[in-house]
Formats: structure tokens, C-alpha cells, sequence
């Protein structure tokens, strides 16, 4: 049987690696996940997938700081020595990236990870990349396959979006999402929750400034997965308010579809490209096409639109069979080209 080795270092928080799990064991591999290192040396696989690095922990926790240098040392040599391992033996190496970079406050993390990603698709026989834009279809190295959904529980067949829609966000609060931006350019026509957490205490300050008079609330709270799950039932249009500065594409996207949610995100050519396949993704530049964009989405809630719609259609690009077969081909691909 086929043999795949999974290696992903964002696990505890991101459901990724167990959707992307799923869907290699549907078509017909066998799986070994791995979330920390040293990879055991009985690992055999036909291919391996590396998936974010991007948030590669830049020391091992615990300890004295010689201690965890030291340590963080050792670890990240003896991955450097085990992919070096799997390109002798000519195993091919799919490097799936979610990010141009870190996002992390830390400027030394960030620096680390750019050197890092770097040194990954140097050795990479394919880098897999979720956004179908020009900007990586260019690049011989880049492949594009679909982003998985994320699993729903019991969602109602019709249940249709509110008569009375909700606007959302929420994540980590950074300067890179650019949300006090996106307060001052919000209209009165949709009340926003923004639902997320952070350090940085100047820009809470400028986004609690700007929601002054706007119908805006801000909750400084980082949600459970249960808490999560609960707040996509009832809102009924999700905002992604980061550009393509820095992320590929953004998993908040994704969350919302798999809900039924319509989804309302700043111009990206990721999220223009996804536009293009995708009719219930509506992207803006500034205030007056936000306003658009919610007219939009007001007007297709008004007709009666259907939680089931929105996920059926989303299927159709990102279902699991979709990405399924994208995966094989180019698994067998890169098996051929050894």
C-alpha cells in the first residue's frame, strides 16, 4: 500500500493536518503523522508532505536559555539530516506553504523562518500552494491544490442566513490584518463583531478609537473550538480583512464557506483568483467597494439564500474529492519524475 509521512508543526491550534490526513487515507494511503522531531528512523514512506513551517517554533520550550539553544540546535540539525536522508534515497518532498512568511511579533523568529522556507523549497521536489493566482502558476516549482473544508457538525439542511445579518471576524489581532483600517472604512448598512486577541496594545487602542460611533463591537477574547463553531452557526457573513502581504491565502475563508457563510475579504490576487470559480466571495479596496460588497451579500440573504447553497457550491471547488484528485496527480507526478 502507498505510504505517505505527514510533518506539520501547527497542529494544536489548526485543524489542517487532520483534514489534510483525511483525505490522503481516502485515496488510498497509508498514513504517518508526525508533529515534533526526531522523525522515527522506521519511517518509510513513498513521499513526504512538510506543512507549516511557516510557524516553526524557534526554541524548544523549557529549560535555561543555553539549554533550550542548545537543544533548538540539535533538533532543527538532526530535520536538516533527515531530509537530506529522503533526497538521497530520491523520495519525493512536497512542501505545502501557507504563508510568504512568519506571523509572528517576533522579528528574529520571522528572519529564522524566511531562511527556513528558503532552504525547504530548494530541497522540495514540488511546493504546493493553495491559491490558483499568477503569481505562483509562474514559478515551475509551485502547484496549486484546493484548500480543504473544515468539518461541520449538524449543521440544518436550509437553514437560511438571518434576516437580520451579522458581519465577523476573528483571530489574532495584528497590525498585518490591518482591522483598525477596516473599522474606519465600515459602513452603518451591517453591525461587525470582531472577536480576537493580542498583545499589542496600541493597536487595540486605535480600533477601539475607530468604533467609536460605528456599529462595531470588539471582544477581546480568544475563542474555543466549541465557541468558534457556535458564533459561524449564527453569523451570517465573514470578513477577511488581511491583503496578500503576507499570507497566501487565509484559512478564515475556508472556515466561513464551510459554514454557509458569505464572505467578504480585502482584494488579494489570492482571493481575486478564488473570485473567479468561487460566487459567494466578494472582495473590496476601500470603503465605497465594501459598501458594494455588502449590498451584495444583504441582497442575496434578502432573496432567501441557503446555508446548504453556499456549502454545496464550495464543495464543487474544495470539496474533499476535489483536492483528492489534485493530490494524486500530483503525487504521481513527482513519483515519476525520481
Amino acid at each position: 500500500m502507498k505510504s505517505a509521512l505527514l510533518f506539520s508543526t501547527f497542529y494544536q491550534v489548526n485543524p489542517y493536518p487532520f483534514l489534510f490526513e483525511k483525505i490522503l487515507k481516502a485515496e488510498g494511503w497509508t498514513v504517518q503523522t508526525e508533529h515534533s522531531l526526531p522523525i522515527p528512523k522506521t519511517a518509510n514512506p513513498d513521499v513526504v508532505f512538510l506543512s507549516w513551517f511557516e510557524e516553526y517554533p524557534l526554541f524548544v520550550p523549557g529549560g535555561g536559555v543555553f539549554s533550550k539553544v542548545m537543544r533548538s540546535i540539535s533538533r532543527t540539525a538532526q530535520a536538516f539530516a533527515f531530509l537530506l536522508s529522503l533526497r538521497l534515497r530520491r523520495i519525493p518532498i512536497i512542501f505545502i506553504q501557507h504563508n510568504v512568511k512568519s506571523q509572528s511579533d517576533s522579528a528574529l523568529k520571522r528572519l529564522f523562518v524566511v531562511s527556513l522556507i528558503n532552504f525547504l523549497k530548494s530541497i522540495s521536489t514540488a511546493i504546493v500552494v493553495h491559491s490558483a493566482a499568477d503569481e505562483f502558476s509562474k514559478e515551475l516549482k509551485y502547484e496549486y491544490i484546493p484548500h480543504p473544508l473544515y468539518p461541520t457538525r449538524g449543521l440544518a439542511p436550509n437553514a437560511k442566513l438571518g434576516a437580520n445579518p451579522t458581519a465577523l471576524v476573528f483571530g489574532r489581532i495584528q497590525e498585518s490584518k490591518k482591522l483598525d483600517q477596516l473599522i474606519n472604512e465600515w459602513p452603518d448598512l451591517m453591525p461587525l463583531e470582531i472577536f480576537g486577541w493580542g498583545w499589542d496594545q496600541n493597536l487595540l487602542k486605535r480600533m477601539r478609537d475607530a468604533a467609536n460611533d460605528k456599529p462595531v463591537k470588539i471582544v477581546e477574547e480568544r475563542l474555543s473550538e466549541d465557541e468558534l463553531d457556535k458564533l459561524l452557526r449564527t453569523s451570517d457573513v465573514l470578513v477577511v480583512p488581511r491583503d496578500g502581504e503576507d499570507a497566501i491565502v487565509s484559512g478564515t475563508f475556508f472556515h466561513g464557506i464551510s459554514y454557509g457563510c458569505l464572505v467578504i475579504a480585502r482584494h488579494s490576487a489570492a482571493m481575486h483568483a478564488i473570485s473567479t470559480v468561487y460566487p459567494f466571495l466578494y472582495t473590496f479596496t476601500d470603503a465605497e467597494s465594501l459598501q458594494n460588497c455588502l449590498e451584495k451579500a444583504q441582497l442575496e440573504i434578502e432573496k432567501g439564500l441557503t446555508r446548504q447553497t453556499v456549502i454545496e457550491s464550495a464543495a464543487k471547488t474544495f470539496g474533499d474529492k476535489v483536492v483528492g484528485h489534485h493530490l494524486n496527480l500530483l503525487i504521481n507526478s513527482c513519483l515519476q519524475s525520481k
